[in-house]
């Protein structure tokens, strides 16, 4: 059942994965031409592997844990590539 309300949606994302010795977060920017909703670029992170789903709402400090974020004071314009197509 839909409650009718529009998912919010973004044209940038951004990937932050931490290593396991707590070192300094590693941050990757993607970009999609037409703005989609955080669950969809999720999916589409983890189908083509960049995530591990297992991760998923794990700590960000166990190896491997990742974030996935849309705050744009994040992104990188000059080093985003384009969002993974959906499968």
């Amino acid at each position: 059942m839909s409650s009718g309300m529009a998912k919010t949606t973004y044209s940038k994302f951004i990937v932050i994965t931490y290593p396991a010795n707590h070192g300094n977060p590693k941050l990757q920017s993607y970009r999609v031409e037409t703005p989609i909703p955080w669950d969809q670029a999720r999916d589409r992170l983890i189908a083509a592997g960049v995530l591990k789903p297992e991760l998923a709402g794990t700590t960000t400090s166990a190896d491997g844990g990742w974030m996935l974020s849309v705050d744009p004071a994040d992104f990188s314009e000059a080093k985003a590539l384009p969002l993974p197509e959906a499968p």
